[in-house]
């Protein structure tokens, strides 16, 4: 077991960690600088988007953080199971699960914040054709709490049940010798291939992921097909604009959509890492 624990992983991360990591670091400056720019200069009329926009940008670089930085998960394979060497993940034996549920919360709140930004965006345009008026009919206060709920819920409910005490999980590891050094650890996380509660898990969450990733798919869809049909209607500095945060909000959701796969792969273990019998 480790005397001390680094605050931040710094040794032992492969190329795709470290670049994550890079990212996440180069997050903060430009976190900053874009919500100077956003209380700055987001017009007034705007004030509304001004605020889903901060919320996008403060959620999106916490979410970085705490998977990055706090969590930094190590998967175990083909053996359903990993841990972290930060400080934060070892303080007590729940830490790394209380981690995996925020990094998870975290996924889903900043995927839930680009839907209610590109359902904000359709509706700014007041063209939509009636299989949209659903959105516009709403208010965005129902709307955004209804995008919340929906993604959230869910994926709380079966985080929750899915709990294991930490004696279940070490029944596990008795089980499995290739497992046993993770008792050196404060924290870990380790389950049964045949664990029907991760299988509900995985299905749960990614449909709930999936679902909203397609519905910014057809929200931003309708967006430009509207804004080409109604282009001759706008002034240039009007198109140019909602194309512009068009475009932006598709890379805000690519990007995330890739985050949370690769989450996905590294939480549950997908990656085809070799079992580390790691006892320094």
């Amino acid at each position: 077991m480790p005397e001390v624990y680094p605050f931040i992983r710094i040794k032992d991360r492969d190329a795709v960690e470290l670049v994550f990591m890079f990212v996440c670091i180069a997050g903060i400056p430009f976190t900053f600088v874009a919500l100077v720019i956003i209380f700055t200069k987001t017009p007034p009329q705007m004030k509304t988007y001004k605020w889903i926009i901060a919320n996008l940008t403060v959620t999106s670089f916490l979410t970085g953080i705490v998977i990055c930085f706090l969590f930094d998960p190590i998967p175990l394979f083909p053996e359903v199971a990993c841990y972290s060497k930060t400080w934060i993940a070892n303080v007590c034996e729940d830490a790394n699960y209380i981690l995996l549920c925020a990094s998870i919360v975290m996924l889903q709140f900043t995927l839930s914040s680009t839907l209610v930004a590109f359902i904000y965006r359709m509706n700014s345009l007041r063209i939509l054709s009636e299989k949209f008026l659903i959105f516009s009919n709403c208010g965005i206060q129902y709307t955004t709490a209804a995008a919340y709920v929906l993604s959230l819920i869910p994926v709380v409910v079966v985080l929750v049940t899915g709990y294991k005490p930490n004696e279940e999980m070490r029944g596990v590891l008795e089980k499995t010798p290739e497992l046993k050094f993770l008792q050196d650890y404060g924290s870990y996380l380790a389950a049964d291939k045949d664990d029907w509660n991760l299988v509900i898990f995985q299905v749960i969450w990614l449909s709930s992921s999936f679902a909203i990733v397609a519905l910014c798919i057809i929200v931003a869809v309708a967006i430009i097909v509207q804004l080409h049909r109604k282009r001759q209607f706008m002034s240039s500095k009007s198109l140019a604009l909602h194309r512009s945060l068009t475009i932006q909000l598709t890379v805000q959701v690519t990007t995330l959509s890739v985050s949370e796969a690769d989450v996905f792969a590294d939480l549950l273990s997908l990656h085809k890492r070799r079992c580390r019998n790691d006892l320094s």
